[in-house]
């Protein structure tokens, strides 16, 4: 009787955590693709404004 009670529960939590581990994994795969490409473009950004920092006070 009690293992008729467990078994679904037992087989819920294996499938919840079988659906962490795909979701853990995608993730990881888009942090591992995005963010060297987001950093670079953060530092394009940066270096941008320095240069236009550096061509107004040539201006004046």
């Amino acid at each position: 009787m009690l293992t008729a009670l467990m078994a679904p529960m037992v087989g819920s939590t294996i499938y919840s955590l079988r659906q962490i581990a795909a979701v853990d994994q995608r993730l990881d795969f888009v942090v591992d693709q995005r963010l060297p490409t987001v950093l670079d473009l953060s530092a394009m950004a940066f270096e941008l404004a320095d240069s236009i920092a550096s061509v107004r006070g040539y201006m004046l």
